[in-house]
């Protein structure tokens, strides 16, 4: 029963992913001109603008190269789901990956029992003969269940810090001689909230019901 519901569960999420808009954010139908007069009068902040779209980018918003346009509280872009990954679809995307490695984990569980009683039975060279592409499944059920229960807590851990994927990324690149001269990027990531507020950001995370900020 829990193996039906986290498959219907997987299909859910990812029908819901793929119809959400993860947050695009749409140029004005006059934007190359908009960005001329800004050039003109000086006022155009070129390290915030994304040339591509044409577009002013606020503080969390980046260009997806995959996608091809920008994303405003980008997390990450998933190549699994063929989709970026945000603030606006975060819930479902950590559905979706308790849900695979859920079912991976009764898959393979179940599948051992199976095989552990036909090896009982038959011994374990004519199990191989005859079912050795079980084997083969179990193992990659196993890896699945494990390496989406570590995503799942990576993906936690940074929502209670109240930091992303793409500001992790970020950090790394300011490393380690940038952190003397104040970096944002580098001190946003190696800022360690409290216990009391991490459970805040928790709690924000799974209560707020179209809450533009989760």
């Amino acid at each position: 029963m829990l193996f039906v519901l986290s498959v219907l569960a997987l299909a859910f999420t990812l029908f819901r992913i793929g119809t959400l808009d993860p947050g695009v954010v749409r140029a004005a139908k006059n934007c190359h001109q908009l960005f001329v007069n800004e050039a003109e009068a000086g006022i155009q902040h070129q390290q915030k603008y994304c040339f591509t779209c044409f577009i002013r980018k606020m503080d969390h918003t980046k260009h997806c190269a995959v996608c091809g346009f920008c994303v405003n509280n980008f997390d990450h872009h998933c190549p699994w789901l063929n989709s970026c990954v945000t603030r606006r679809n975060m819930r479902e995307f950590i559905m979706f990956v308790i849900s695979v490695s859920v079912s991976s984990a009764i898959y393979c569980m179940a599948t051992s029992h199976y095989a552990l009683l036909q090896i009982e039975d038959h011994g374990l060279e004519e199990f191989l003969e005859t079912d050795a592409f079980l084997m083969i499944t179990i193992i990659l059920s196993a890896m699945h269940a494990l390496m989406l229960a570590v995503l799942f807590c990576v993906q936690m851990n940074q929502i209670s810090q109240g930091v992303t994927t793409n500001d992790r990324i970020k950090a790394r690149r300011a490393g380690h001689a940038h952190s003397h001269s104040g970096s944002t990027d580098y001190n946003v990531i190696h800022h360690k909230p409290s216990i009391s507020k991490r459970c805040h950001n928790l709690l924000e995370f799974f209560s707020s019901n179209g809450d533009p900020n989760w």
